[in-house]
């Protein structure tokens, strides 16, 4: 819990909430040292709710990280989890000047960094989402192919088949909240039960190695526990 990592990632799958089809977004946070998943949401489109829920899960089970690497799309950039800390780092007007106006993770004391641009490397769980795609995505009956602008032939493929589930019997496709009860259980799973090859790790779920590397949990301060998460936004007159 010394440095998490946030993204978000389009399924490779759809699902439908009654007649509507469409790719779920999934965010998550993965500690670094453990590769746990700490906290997470599924929505139906990337955006600051799914960020935030993630993060409540996150703090409520593990305590609070001392820094958050967050990927840089708009929905992990937003006042309400970041208060101005993308303005004052990308602009060259002294920060006293600025509205010094914080979101949740500033208040709670929880340093802030962004990824680099376009740069898959500088998002660690990039390698965990690889890992869901294998051995999630590629399961559910409406697949329709990763990297799809390179494998034009196979996503034809996919792709027809979803498109007769549509035309036939639109109840084939799994409903949002069944991929959300599944998804549960698969980070159930991978947390306890997968043996994880990467560095650090010796073939240990990242459960067990959490358990054998104790750390000193950060509680959510009790006069923030009320109305932290609650949204906010600034409002002119």
């Amino acid at each position: 819990m010394e440095v998490i990592n946030g993204d978000y990632m389009t399924e490779d799958f759809l699902c439908r909430k009654g007649n509507r089809v469409f790719r779920a977004h999934l965010c998550a946070f993965e500690d670094m040292r453990t590769r746990m998943i700490l906290g997470w949401s599924l929505q139906e489109t990337a955006n600051s709710v799914g960020v935030v829920r993630a993060l409540q899960m996150t703090f409520e089970n593990y305590g609070l990280p001392k820094t958050i690497i967050f990927d840089n799309g708009k929905e992990f950039k937003n006042h309400w989890v970041c208060g101005n800390t993308w303005k004052i780092r990308h602009t060259r007007v002294d920060p006293a000047d600025l509205d010094a106006d914080v979101g949740i993770l500033i208040e709670l004391g929880i340093k802030i960094s962004f990824t680099q641009v376009r740069h898959g490397q500088s998002k660690p769980i990039e390698r965990f989402w690889r890992t869901m795609h294998e051995w999630f995505d590629k399961s559910e009956p409406d697949y329709l192919g990763s990297n799809t602008a390179l494998r034009n032939d196979e996503a034809k493929k996919f792709r027809s088949a979803v498109e007769k589930m549509k035309k036939e019997d639109i109840e084939k496709i799994p409903a949002f909240e069944d991929v959300e009860t599944r998804i549960g259980h698969f980070f159930d799973w991978y947390n306890n039960t997968h043996s994880h090859t990467g560095q650090g790790m010796d073939g240990k779920p990242p459960a067990q190695v959490m358990t054998e590397n104790p750390y000193e949990r950060r509680e959510i301060p009790a006069n923030y526990k009320k109305y932290l998460f609650a949204m906010r936004y600034v409002k002119r007159w």
